[in-house]
């Protein structure tokens, strides 16, 4: 496991898992399954296995979140929604370390994913004002928030969020992070260019062909007016 075998690894511990007589070997030999299915992105089994480590006894508190965790975020990458939400807002609500704020993350994407854009903006607040913060989770929420933003069209507010990230973000993955938010600000400038083109007003020629004749002289009366109205007074 350590050296990175998971496949080898979830082997051996799935034959201790079959031969073992004490507590203690059944308890590496689930953990050892649950962490290397999580890497090896495997998450029907993830969760699988940390449901076996959430039912063993006398769990250690870290290892408790680092399963609950694992669980939650697994059934929200196999598109389990409604029961990854319930897990990952209680294991938020439940620690304040950073598993607790990446569990709020991923507790308001599974919101904005589902189309509840307050909802989700409350959720990012709530985390934003968590104490103790942490940095990454919090910039990767107003990125969210930004997105969210987008969606509801409200496009000041957006770049307004995403450029708090461009300008102060010194944390983890710095140069990711500040790339994905100035992409997303991009993406709204372009946005704001075309639909500036589009309402763009541009003369209209009227085609007066199959006009009556009486018609016509309203068309063209209007027209002078306009013409007048443009030029710039003496």
């Amino acid at each position: 496991y350590f050296l990175s075998d998971y496949s080898q690894a979830i082997g051996h511990y799935s034959t201790l898992e079959k031969v073992a007589a004490s507590e203690e070997n059944i308890r590496t030999s689930v953990i050892g399954q649950m962490r290397g299915f999580w890497k090896l992105n495997n998450y029907q089994s993830a969760i699988e296995y940390s449901n076996k480590v959430l039912l063993l006894s006398n769990l250690d508190e870290q290892v408790e979140i680092e399963a609950s965790l694992i669980n939650g975020l697994s059934l929200k990458l196999t598109d389990r929604f409604d029961e990854a939400y319930l897990i990952l807002v209680a294991l938020s609500e439940n620690t304040k370390s950073s598993k607790g704020a990446e569990a709020k993350y991923n507790a308001a994407e599974i919101l904005f994913e589902q189309e509840k854009n307050d909802e989700c903006e409350i959720t990012i607040m709530e985390l934003v004002k968590q104490k103790p913060s942490y940095g990454y989770w919090i910039a990767r929420a107003i990125i969210l928030l930004g997105d969210n933003f987008i969606v509801k069209e409200d496009y000041f507010n957006a770049k307004s969020s995403l450029q708090s990230v461009v300008d102060n973000y010194d944390g983890r993955d710095q140069a990711e992070i500040v790339l994905l938010a100035q992409s997303k600000i991009d993406y709204i400038l372009n946005l704001e260019s075309q639909s500036e083109k589009f309402i763009e007003k541009e003369d209209v020629e009227i085609d007066f062909e199959g006009v009556d004749e009486k018609d016509k002289n309203l068309f063209e009366d209007e027209l002078e007016e306009e013409k007048q109205n443009k030029e710039p007074n003496n």
